[in-house]
């Protein structure tokens, strides 16, 4: 993903010798892009929080709540994480012939040996 070329993301200088310089704001921004990216914004979600960051002060409660509702996706997509962890663990000491009694740990969701939609 270009951050500069296509969209207005990020303001970088290019002197005559053509190469992107890149000062300390911008190398922040561009992290804080990754990162957004990487839970999940999209684009033009992200153009729309660059364009309110550029506004000023008075869009910080819009940025807030922009910042508050990734937090909650976030956190949804770190527990639905975990949940698959704990499944793929239990699988892999199942396999392994470290499961005991076949029965699933309590926080891995529960099935039956070859029910539909279980890959066993």
């Amino acid at each position: 993903m270009h951050y500069s070329s296509d969209n207005s993301l990020l303001d970088v200088a290019r002197p005559k010798s053509g190469r992107r310089t890149y000062d300390a704001k911008t190398v922040e921004r561009l992290d804080f892009l990754v990162r957004m990216r990487t839970s999940g914004v999209g684009i033009s979600q992200l153009e729309r929080y660059v364009e309110l960051v550029r506004a000023g002060t008075a869009t910080t409660p819009q940025r807030l709540q922009i910042m508050v509702d990734q937090r909650e996706h976030i956190l949804t997509q770190i527990h639905e994480l975990e949940l698959a962890l704990t499944t793929t663990e239990y699988k892999i000491a199942k396999y392994a012939g470290t499961a005991g009694d076949n029965t699933p740990p309590a926080s891995a969701p529960s099935r039956s040996t070859g029910s539909e939609g279980e890959p066993s």
